[in-house]
């Protein structure tokens, strides 16, 4: 009966827990910041103006394009079909 208990606590846990859409998007940023820094640093001039402009832009219909599917005590966020995070007990981890 303990065992079952405690099953059920966790389970109960893992549910409230469970990262949503705003968490996912916040563990996107740091990855796309830097992905847009890197672009930005390496890229030419007219690369450099259309970062400088819409930069912003970009990261915000990126982010917009994020599709978080629930799990009850899981859940992945998709871009375009691509898997790119996994979030569980609070953590939103990013894929490389």
């Amino acid at each position: 009966m303990k065992k079952i208990l405690l099953a059920c606590a966790i389970l109960l846990v893992m549910h409230v827990l469970n990262p949503d859409l705003d968490a996912h998007k916040s563990a996107c940023m740091p990855q796309l910041d830097r992905e847009v820094n890197e672009a930005y640093s390496k890229g030419n001039f007219i690369t450099k103006l259309g970062l400088a402009l819409g930069g912003e832009e970009f990261k915000s219909s990126f982010l917009n394009s994020l599709r978080r599917r629930d799990y009850v005590l899981f859940s992945l966020g998709y871009i375009n079909g691509e898997l790119v995070t996994i979030g569980a007990l609070g953590y939103v981890h990013v894929r490389e």
